[in-house]
């Protein structure tokens, strides 16, 4: 076994800041077209409950990654029981990723009203995954389904999310290392404890930045 392959065999075996940082092209680029396929295949055993497996395999062969993705959600994905949250968890997530993987490769714009689905699941980690993989793109679906997220979400860190990612689609800049008053201004009130509240911000901000949908 070459030392390139097995810094990939221990990764899964880590705990430490690598299996932390991730997969990533590091581990792929130097190994022979023998060991990718190795690799592959390795990672190919229930892949669909690892977001690091479906990160590898489209590392690896974009292509048959794609595949595969693609076969999940026509043969596996309903037929789906789980014992315990946690694996529900971890299946909705590698869920999410395969279709960001799938819209970044074909442009298919059903992707992405399959992602915003998630924004109704019941774990905010599943809510908030769905929110960062849903891309930067002015549309109504999106907009709408961004918005009713903020009018519902209890989550603090979700609803942070969705009130940034509001004021992005809006075309509204956020500089971190900036003058931030302003945006705070904007901000706050989509956080705000009383959803009356941040009904009122949501539509002020609606009216305010008006959008031309692009899909």
């Amino acid at each position: 076994m070459s030392d390139v392959y097995k810094r990939f065999e221990d990764f899964f075996n880590g705990v430490g800041r690598e299996r932390l940082d991730g997969l990533d092209v590091s581990y792929f680029s130097k190994m022979t077209e023998d060991e990718k396929r190795k690799a592959f295949d390795k990672l190919k055993e229930n892949y669909w409950d690892s977001t690091e497996a479906i990160k590898g395999l489209y590392l690896i062969n974009e292509d048959k990654a794609l595949v595969l993705f693609v076969e999940y959600f026509t043969n596996i994905a309903d037929n789906q029981l789980f014992e315990y949250e946690v694996d529900r968890r971890d299946r909705m997530l590698a869920e999410i990723l395969m279709l960001s993987y799938l819209y970044t490769a074909s442009k298919d714009f059903n992707y992405i009203l399959k992602i915003l689905g998630y924004y109704n699941d019941q774990d905010e980690e599943v809510r908030d995954s769905a929110l960062y993989y849903t891309p930067n793109i002015v549309n109504k679906e999106i907009i709408d389904a961004v918005s009713k997220l903020i009018l519902e979400e209890d989550n603090k860190e979700v609803l942070a999310s969705a009130a940034i990612f509001f004021l992005e689609l809006h075309g509204i800049d956020i500089d971190w290392n900036g003058d931030l008053s302003s945006i705070r201004a904007l901000y706050m009130p989509l956080k705000n404890d009383d959803k009356e509240k941040r009904m009122e911000a949501v539509t002020k901000i609606s009216d305010d930045y008006p959008i031309i949908d692009q899909v």
